[in-house]
């Protein structure tokens, strides 16, 4: 869910106030150069160009994203204005909130802009500028939150695949990587408590694998801001969508004792499994909990806003009985924690308590 929040803040749509060519992107999709950058844009989008912009428009028509190359700029603020001036002459929206971001991927700047929205809009509006060297590359969003939900797998592949045009990924093929010794090891936390400092992190965890044993492990920090219990090897943590592999694994070991076939409908699995279209619920397999692919929107905010540690598994299965299909079986990638949680409930079919079943699972996969 973080990742779509932040996402939805580093999108936007905007209008192109030249002449452009249009042009529909292929199935298999496409990388685009644009003067400053490159980017892998989205297969079935239809893209746009005129002169230092490029538009990719989702099929629905209701969220754009346009790339302007801005060229030298005084900061990211001035970058920003002179690509609204470029793609949206007379924007006029208040700004909420900046963010700067870590630099990555050859980008020596890049910095977040969320403007304000009524919420009878449901729209996001935001712009992110890029620097690489004296240049900017300006990101410009604006697009309705169903349909960020809807292509989140399509918009989070184009967002993680703009590099500036003359980047060279760092390759470390034919390198020998040091050996893990105290000096390296206490570097490398060193090197995490510096990020922690300036990130205001107040604790985490810390674990180095070599030679597939765990060499060293501990924490930095403290567990909570204010307070003196430290960080050590055996402090929980909430691990999020990371349960997801595990589930996933999980689900193939059931298959390979042959308590589920990845074929199986999960309806057969699970009695109580329903959702709100019937069509679905019959075509939708065990392996599909765990795709992404079903068709079926995210509909979680009120599972993780209303849940807590009381709330019992059964839920999940309550709130999918309401979920209808936002797009086709198998047309998007759609993010689902709630159908992936319904996928957790798989080990209740062996007749070991899960809270033992799953650890010792896990156990003995990598032994």
């Amino acid at each position: 869910m973080t990742k779509l929040w932040t996402l939805m803040t580093t999108v936007a749509v905007l209008g192109l106030c030249q002449p452009a060519s249009a042009e529909t992107i292929p199935a298999a999709g496409q990388t685009i150069t644009t003067a400053d950058a490159r980017f892998a844009a989205p297969a079935d989008w239809t893209l746009e160009r005129a002169d230092k912009i490029v538009r990719l428009i989702a099929p629905e028509g209701d969220l754009r994203m346009t790339l302007v190359d801005v060229g030298p700029a005084k900061d990211a603020a001035a970058a920003v204005a002179a690509a609204h001036a470029l793609a949206e002459p007379g924007f006029a929206r208040k700004l909420r909130l900046s963010t700067p971001m870590p630099a990555r991927e050859g980008w020596d700047e890049i910095v977040n802009f969320d403007y304000e929205t009524s919420p009878n809009e449901k729209r996001s509006i935001v712009a992110t500028p890029y620097r690489a060297g004296a240049s900017w590359l300006v990101l410009l969003g604006d697009g309705g939150w169903a349909t960020f939900n809807k292509r989140s797998g399509a918009i989070n592949t184009f967002f993680d695949s703009i590099r500036p045009a003359k980047y060279v990924k760092e390759s470390f093929a034919g390198r020998v990587p040091h050996k893990l010794d105290p000096a390296r090891i206490a570097l490398i936390r060193e090197f995490v408590a510096d990020g922690m400092r300036q990130l205001g992190i107040p604790g985490a965890g810390v674990a180095f694998i070599q030679d597939g044993r765990i060499v060293d492990e501990g924490g930095i920090g403290v567990r909570e801001l204010g307070k003196p219990e430290k960080v050590d090897a055996n402090t929980r943590f909430m691990i999020a969508s990371n349960t997801k592999g595990m589930t996933t694994l999980l689900l193939a070991k059931l298959v390979d004792q042959g308590k589920l076939r990845w074929d199986q409908p999960v309806a057969d699995a699970y009695p109580a499994f329903r959702l709100g279209s019937d069509d679905v619920t019959k075509a939708i397999r065990i392996r599909h909990l765990v795709c992404a692919c079903t068709g079926m929107p995210r509909q979680d905010l009120e599972w993780i806003m209303t849940g807590d540690l009381k709330t019992p598994a059964s839920r999940v299965f309550d709130i999918m009985k309401t979920m209808q299909p936002t797009s086709k079986f198998g047309e998007v990638y759609q993010y689902s924690n709630i159908l992936a949680a319904a996928a957790g409930m798989s080990p209740r079919i062996s007749p070991i308590p899960r809270w033992k079943w799953v650890p010792a699972t896990i156990a003995r996969c990598g032994r």
